[in-house]
């Protein structure tokens, strides 16, 4: 795996989980072009890391998203003031 993909992926998940209407291990699983095994690791890791992921049982399907009024929009600075070469 490239360097950074998983890292990419999450941060792509934690917006995929934003919103009321939630998502399927499928849905999630097709967005993000993973198995289905992959996205239950992911949402593990995202609740170990204090994110407040939840589910739902609708008709029988199961959605998963943020618990409410939670929001993913962090004030997270990514950009390196690091200079190579130096």
């Amino acid at each position: 795996m490239p360097r950074g993909d998983q890292l990419i992926r999450q941060w792509t998940l934690i917006r995929l989980l934003t919103g009321r209407i939630g998502r399927t291990l499928a849905q999630l699983a097709s967005e993000l072009r993973v198995t289905k095994c992959t996205v239950q690791r992911d949402l593990e890791v995202l609740t170990t890391a204090g994110f407040p992921v939840t589910s739902d049982i609708r008709n029988g399907t199961m959605f998963w998203h943020f618990m409410e009024g939670f929001h993913s929009e962090m004030p997270i600075a990514l950009a390196s003031r690091h200079r190579v070469g130096r």
